[in-house]
């Protein structure tokens, strides 16, 4: 697992690989759970995942905000878009 963007102080920061934005992969700057690209500005974590319609493990992209409401852990606030 590696994250991006700015430190928001958990311990997967001081644990795992900081990635700068410009060497996050083309295939990272999507987010799995949003569709919308991670942009320079975004932070969150690239890690593995195996899609339900697939056999092979993939590494994803995914907005801190949107792994957290995955899980079940947070809620958009209601300036952010959805």
């Amino acid at each position: 697992m590696r994250w991006f963007g700015q430190s928001w102080g958990a311990p997967v920061c001081a644990s795992y690989t900081f990635v700068p934005y410009e060497k996050v992969p083309a295939f990272c700057k999507l987010c799995i759970a949003c569709e919308k690209p991670i942009t320079e500005s975004d932070h969150g974590l690239m890690m593995p995942h195996l899609p339900f319609n697939r056999s092979e493990w993939m590494v994803c992209g995914w907005h801190l905000q949107c792994l957290m409401e995955n899980m079940g852990l947070g809620q958009r606030s209601a300036e952010e878009p959805s």
